[in-house]
């Protein structure tokens, strides 16, 4: 477009035809609430959304530019649908032509729903009868639901379309509906499945999260869903169950012939799988991201036997305490079957669990974990959670930073550290042979600190750095806290740092 540059309005024009630059600025005014369950919601403000969505309305009536603009971010989330049946006229009255079209112009605009409740069934009767087969949304992506699954044919015919992508249940139980009538659980869950397989053939994501699902019917419920084979993302997960705590082995077997998985995540509690299947040399081909929990005896044997091609991702949450030399020897095993995977670029270790008999006699040596991993010569990212009591020497992080030349992020700092920890030798080791790091958080021994003349001055592109002494409770004076900032600074002159002083 040829802009006057004499012309006063030319520069309003010029913006007024920019509609990326619109959505940017209109998409500042909106920022909905977090979905949570009923007994949590008062303790939630949604007076910040009225007024955002009372200004998006007022910028919607502004000029024909501003109108879509801020329609479809006004429309693009919905918490509940209140505000799509207010558009629809009572009871018992027709619909104009020009109602109906106001109800598809606004309907059509939603990308994202969130329900933990649903209207009552003869409303709903309505609205299918309006739609006569159609979607409520028909341009919906993301459907996330709480504790209102599964659907009847009704509501599964309103809210599934073609254009849905990811689908996300999540609640306390999966239980019977009372909405469903006389079914069963099982054909409850299953007609539903077997109509989101039919109206949504391209979904790509699929995450269930309750804290207790048995284990035959989640087996059984989705079998309609994976014969689709056009999974990107699967996250199953059962919170603490305290009936069944075994991942079933044929979970895994169904997953693995998914020719588009990218993203897999299995459980968040302490399963434990006694039978690992045997895969086929195809398994996981298209596996990228691998998320998984347990124990590590058990997960080694997992890691062994599946060999993904595409796996550059792995995060791995342990379950075992490490304080025997049976769990330590466990972790080891299991770091070799990761290290297997020789294209890994982030690795992520936590263990999380507590036991009153952690203390510093009986500190672990991190190099247990880290010492498998050496092979993995790729590795851009490594981040290893614990709060054990644990060990790592400077020769340890020498042989570290020698093996990944291109480490971008180390992060150690969440571990309780006892006598043997890194010290300013590390720093500097990492800083020469890791040239491309960016993110450094560890514990340093700033006890005995070489001459600040004495540290070669580099020009480390270090772009955050995180210090914590070994001791925290020992006070450290200022002159020694002058002297250790002068040799971190010159170690990594151009980070952000944030020291223990």
């Amino acid at each position: 477009m040829q802009v006057d540059f004499m012309d006063p309005y030319s520069s309003v024009s010029a913006v007024l035809s920019n509609v990326d630059l619109l959505y940017e600025i209109f998409g500042r005014f909106y920022l909905k609430t977090p979905l949570v369950p009923p007994s949590r919601r008062e303790h939630l403000c949604y007076e910040d959304d009225a007024l955002r969505a009372h200004a998006l309305a007022n910028l919607a009536r502004v000029c024909r530019t501003f109108r879509d603009p801020a329609l479809d971010i006004l429309w693009n989330q919905q918490d509940n649908l209140s505000a799509t049946l207010a558009l629809l006229p009572q009871a018992g009255l027709s619909i104009s032509d020009a109602e109906l079209t106001r109800f598809e112009t606004y309907t059509k605009r939603v990308r994202y729903l969130r329900l933990d409740d649903l209207p009552e069934p003869s409303v709903l009767n309505m609205v299918a009868r309006l739609r006569n087969g159609q979607p409520l949304f028909p341009s919906l992506r993301t459907l996330e639901m709480y504790e209102i699954w599964p659907l009847t044919p009704t509501e599964g015919a309103l809210l599934f379309c073609s254009t849905l992508r990811d689908i996300r249940l999540w609640g306390r139980q999966l239980q019977p509906s009372l909405r469903c009538g006389p079914l069963t659980p099982r054909q409850q869950i299953d007609l539903c499945l077997q109509l989101l397989s039919t109206r949504s053939p391209d979904l790509r994501a699929l995450s269930l999260e309750y804290h207790y699902i048995p284990a035959s019917r989640h087996i059984s419920a989705l079998d309609p869903v994976l014969m689709l084979r056009n999974f990107q993302d699967i996250t199953p997960t059962i919170k603490r169950d305290p009936f069944s705590r075994e991942m079933p082995s044929v979970w895994l077997q169904k997953l693995s012939v998914l020719e588009h998985l990218d993203r897999l995540a299995l459980s968040e509690g302490p399963f434990v799988m006694h039978n690992t299947p045997c895969f086929l040399p195809n398994a996981f081909s298209a596996l990228r991201h691998l998320r998984v929990a347990g124990q590590s005896k058990t997960w080694s044997q997992f890691f062994s036997r599946i060999f993904p091609l595409c796996l550059i991702d792995i995060s791995f949450l342990d379950t075992q305490f490490w304080l025997t030399e049976e769990d330590q020897h466990d972790i080891y095993q299991c770091m070799e079957a990761i290290a297997r995977h020789r294209m890994l670029e982030r690795v992520k270790v936590t263990n999380s669990s507590f036991s009153h008999h952690d203390n510093p006699d009986n500190a672990i040596p991190m190099w247990m974990i880290v010492k498998p991993l050496l092979a993995l010569h790729q590795l851009r990212e490594l981040t290893i959670i614990s709060n054990k009591y644990v060990t790592l020497t400077d020769d340890e992080v020498s042989c570290m930073a020698t093996a990944w030349p291109g480490l971008e992020s180390l992060d150690l700092y969440q571990n309780r550290w006892v006598s043997l920890c890194p010290t300013v030798t590390s720093l500097m080791g990492l800083a020469s042979h890791c040239p491309q790091l960016k993110d450094l958080r560890l514990v340093v021994d700033f006890a005995n600190l070489p001459n600040v003349q004495a540290v070669r001055c580099m020009s480390h592109r270090l772009e955050f750095l995180v210090c914590r002494r070994r001791d925290r409770s020992q006070r450290i004076d200022e002159e020694n806290a002058e002297k250790a900032a002068a040799v971190v600074d010159r170690i990594f002159r151009f980070a952000n740092k944030v020291l223990p002083w």
